[in-house]
């Protein structure tokens, strides 16, 4: 019987090329999770076009500045949540049964890594976060990998 594998967000480049692969590998059964599975991937722009929609999104904005903070601050505070949420679904009972690898694609903590120089970096940090987050999990942090990619 195939394995099967889960991938998120496969409108782009990274995510796109590694559905790909696995389609063209009869070993593996697939699974795609997707904010837009209608649409296709040229119409969703490039990467910043989605952190660009949420940015101008007026709740999101309404939000940050009720907290003092700015969108792209409230933006990365969603992501970790967002990313938690997925690893706390991969931990499950259910989800652990047939999990063989939960794969993330992270981020280095520019703010960390500059020693403090950059400060502002809220998409890197915060999937360095949701990387932490999954890592310090004893259920499912034996059972991760996580992909850094240049940027």
């Amino acid at each position: 019987m195939a394995k099967l594998i889960v991938i998120i967000g496969t409108t782009r480049n990274q995510g796109g090329s590694v559905a790909e692969a696995f389609l063209a590998d009869k070993k593996w059964r697939l699974r795609i999770i997707s904010r837009t599975p209608l649409k296709p991937p040229h119409e969703n722009g490039p990467p910043a076009a989605l952190l660009a929609s949420s940015l101008s999104d007026p709740a999101v904005r309404a939000e940050a500045g009720k907290r003092g903070i700015s969108p792209e601050e409230r933006c990365a505070e969603i992501g970790i949540q967002c990313g938690k949420n997925l690893a706390l679904a991969a931990r499950t009972p259910d989800v652990q049964k047939t999990l063989e690898r939960y794969v993330y694609s992270s981020l280095g903590n520019h703010s960390k890594l500059s020693g403090g120089r950059y400060i502002q970096t809220w998409h890197c940090d915060s999937k360095a976060a949701v990387e932490r987050y999954g890592r310090d999990d004893p259920v499912l942090g034996p059972r991760s990998s996580f992909i850094r990619f240049g940027l």
